[in-house]
C-alpha cells in the first residue's frame, strides 16, 4: 500500500482553523436546543440572538472557505508557500485576509456572546463561555499565521485530551441509555470537537468514549469493546490515515468506521473509503446526518454481527448433526432389522391366493405399503356357509400402525375360530381388547373397520370404513355409505351402541369392491386426488371383467395417475365377483 497522502499547507491551516469556528457553530446549536427544555424562560429576544450567533458561525465558515479554498485544484508553485522560493509573501497575503475578513467576525460573534451571557440561565452560561474561548482561539490561530511552516507545523491548541467515557453530561439523563446500547469511539484531537460530537451522540442513546490520537484510538479499538468508530482525518503523532490503515489489517477491521474531518477534498473522501471507512462526515456536524449515519453503520455492523453469529451456530449444529448422523447409523441398523422382522409378518398372515379358491365366488385381494410396514388391513377369512371379510386402516402407517394391525387381525381371527356369528359382537369385543392395547402402550392410534358377512347370495355389512361399491350384472353403481354402521376401533372404550348392520342381495354377476382411502387420496404432482369418482368409472367399465382383471385394471389407473409420484398412504383392495 502506498503511503497516506499528506495534507497540503492550506489543508492544514483550513482544518485548525476551522476547529473553533466549528466550536462556535456547534455550541450556538446546543444553546438553541437547550434553550427549549427551560419553560420558565419564553424570551424571543434571547431566542433570536441564539439564531444570529448561529448565523455569524457560520458566515465565519463560509469566508474561511473562500479565502483559504479546498485542494480539489493541485497547489501550483505560486500558490504553494512550500515550493514558492517566497513562501513569507504568500502567508503575508493569507494573513492579512484572515485579519481583514475573519477577526472583524469573531469580534461581532463575542459581542453577540455577551450580550446572551447576562440572560441565559446558568446551566447554559458554560456553553457561552466555550463560544467565547472558540473566538479567542482562532483570533490566537490568525496572529501566528506569518510564523507558519509546513514541516514540524504544529497548529493544534488541544492536544492533552485523556481518553474518557462520555456520561457526565448534564443535558442527557442516564435512564435514556440502556443496557443494550451501542459503544461508540470518538477519535479527536481538539477537544471541544469531541465535546460537541460527544454530546450530540449522547442525545440519541449511545455510550461514547472520547480519545485525542490515533494510539490512543489504536489501544481503545484492540478492547473490542466498540461498535462504531468516529476518526478524525487530521491529527498529531499519527493521523487518520495512518489509523485507518493499520485497521483495515487488524482483526477490528468489521468495526465500521466514519471519517470525520473539517476538510471537504473530493480525493480525501474517495481515498477513506477505499481504505474500507463506511462513510464520510465533514465539520460541522449536522445533527440530522449524523444520526442516519452512525444509525446506518450500527445497523450494517448489527446484522454483520448476526451473520457471523448465525455461521457459528451453523458449524456447531453441523458438528452436533455429525455426530448424531453416526448415532443414527447404528440406530438405523438396528431398527431396519425390526422393520424387516415386522413387515415379514405383516406378509405372511395376508391371505394366500389357494385360501381364496372358494365356490360360487371370484374373489381377490391387493395391498401396497407405503412405508416398510403398511397400517392397511384386509382379511378374508372361509366359513362353513359362506366367507367372511375385513378390511380396514390403521391410522398412520409405519412400525405402530403395522403392530396394530397385526393385532386386529389376530382378535378377528380369534373370534371367527370361538364361532362368534354376530357382525356387531365381534367389533364390540374388538373394541374393548384394541382399547385396553392402546392405552397400555401410550399409542395415538385407532383404525376404521368393516366386516362384511357373506352367504347365499345375502350380504352382511357393519362398522365404519369407506364406502362399499356394488356393480350390478347391469352396470349399475350402487354404493354403500358405512358412516352409520360403526366408529373408530381404539378410539373410545364404550361405543357398543353404535354399531349397526346393513344387509343387501347379491345375484349371479354382481361385483363388489372394497378399498382403503390411500386410493382416492392418491394425488400427483399438480396435487390433483384420484377421487371416488374415477374409482368407480374404471370399476364399471370393466364391470364384466374377472375380478383379478377389474383390480388389475384400477390398481394401474391409480399408478398412471400418479405420474411418478410417490405413495404418501397405503393402499388395499378387495374385489369379489358371484359367479
Amino acid at each position: 500500500m502506498t503511503d497516506p497522502p499528506q495534507a497540503s499547507w492550506y489543508s492544514l491551516l483550513r482544518h485548525e482553523l476551522s476547529n473553533p469556528i466549528n466550536s462556535i457553530i456547534g455550541y450556538s446549536e446546543l444553546l438553541g436546543e437547550e434553550l427549549a427544555d427551560f419553560e420558565e424562560i419564553n424570551s424571543i429576544l434571547l431566542s433570536e440572538k441564539i439564531q444570529h450567533l448561529q448565523t455569524q458561525g457560520y458566515q465565519l465558515l463560509e469566508r474561511l472557505k473562500q479565502i483559504l479554498p479546498s485542494s480539489l485544484i493541485p497547489l501550483t508553485p505560486e500558490s504553494d508557500p512550500d515550493s514558492n522560493p517566497n513562501p513569507g509573501t504568500e502567508q503575508t497575503r493569507i494573513h492579512q485576509e484572515l485579519s481583514l475578513q475573519l477577526l472583524p467576525l469573531a469580534l461581532k460573534v463575542q459581542e453577540t456572546c455577551q450580550e446572551i451571557i447576562t440572560t441565559v440561565p446558568d446551566e447554559l452560561i458554560g456553553d457561552v463561555e466555550k463560544i467565547l474561548t472558540a473566538v479567542e482561539a482562532l483570533s490566537g490561530l490568525i496572529e501566528t499565521v506569518p510564523d507558519l511552516r509546513l514541516k514540524g507545523l504544529n497548529l493544534t491548541t488541544s492536544q492533552n485530551i485523556q481518553a474518557v467515557t462520555v456520561n457526565l453530561f448534564n443535558s442527557v439523563s442516564e435512564s435514556n441509555i440502556s443496557q443494550e446500547t451501542a459503544n461508540i469511539l470518538v477519535v479527536d484531537d481538539n477537544e471541544n470537537n469531541c465535546e460537541l460530537l460527544a454530546r450530540k451522540i449522547v442525545e440519541q442513546g449511545y455510550h461514547v468514549t472520547t480519545v485525542a490520537n490515533g494510539k490512543q484510538a489504536i489501544q481503545c479499538i484492540k478492547t473490542g469493546n466498540y461498535d462504531l468508530i468516529l476518526l478524525d482525518l487530521i491529527m498529531p503523532e499519527m493521523n487518520g490515515y495512518q489509523v485507518l490503515e493499520w485497521w483495515s489489517k487488524s482483526e477490528w477491521r468489521h468495526t465500521p468506521v466514519i471519517m470525520i474531518s473539517a476538510l471537504d477534498e473530493l480525493d480525501s473522501v474517495v481515498k477513506c473509503i477505499e481504505m474500507g471507512a463506511e462513510d464520510y462526515l465533514p465539520k460541522p456536524f449536522n445533527q440530522t446526518l449524523l444520526k442516519a449515519r452512525i444509525g446506518a453503520c450500527l445497523e450494517k455492523k448489527y446484522l454483520r454481527d448476526q451473520e457471523s453469529l448465525y455461521l457459528t451456530k451453523i458449524t456447531e449444529a453441523n458438528q452436533q448433526i455429525t455426530r448424531l448422523n453416526e448415532q443414527l447409523k447404528a440406530e438405523n441398523v438396528r431398527l431396519s432389522t425390526e422393520l424387516e422382522v415386522a413387515r415379514r409378518l405383516q406378509q405372511m398372515i395376508l391371505p394366500k391366493v389357494e385360501e381364496l379358491n372358494i365356490s360360487g365366488l371370484d374373489i381377490v385381494g391387493f395391498m401396497q405399503p407405503t412405508d416398510e410396514v403398511g397400517g392397511d388391513y384386509y382379511d378374508i377369512v372361509c366359513t362353513e356357509k359362506g366367507v367372511r371379510i375385513g378390511i380396514g386402516d390403521v391410522t398412520g402407517h409405519g412400525l405402530e400402525s403395522g403392530i396394530l394391525m397385526l393385532m386386529v387381525q389376530t382378535a378377528i381371527r380369534t373370534l371367527c375360530e370361538a364361532d362368534e356369528t354376530s357382525l356387531v359382537r365381534i367389533l364390540q369385543i374388538l373394541n374393548q381388547a384394541i382399547y385396553a392395547n392402546v392405552e397400555r402402550m401410550n399409542l395415538d392410534r385407532h383404525l376404521t373397520l368393516c366386516l362384511l358377512d357373506y352367504q347365499e347370495g345375502i350380504l352382511k355389512i357393519s362398522g365404519q370404513h369407506e364406502r362399499v361399491i356394488i356393480v350390478r350384472n347391469t352396470g349399475e353403481l350402487e354404493p354403500i355409505e358405512t358412516l352409520y354402521l360403526g366408529f373408530y376401533i381404539g378410539f373410545e372404550q364404550d361405543i357398543d351402541n353404535l354399531f349397526n348392520t346393513h344387509t343387501v342381495g347379491l345375484e349371479f354377476g354382481d361385483t363388489l369392491v372394497l378399498y382403503t382411502d390411500g386410493i382416492v387420496e392418491a394425488e400427483n404432482g399438480k396435487e390433483e386426488l384420484y377421487g371416488f369418482e374415477q374409482l368407480c368409472r374404471v370399476i364399471q367399465q370393466h364391470h364384466h371383467l374377472t375380478a383379478s382383471a377389474i383390480q388389475q385394471a384400477v390398481i394401474e389407473d391409480v399408478h398412471s395417475h400418479l405420474e411418478g409420484q410417490k405413495l404418501n398412504d397405503d393402499i388395499t383392495l378387495i374385489v369379489m365377483k358371484r359367479v
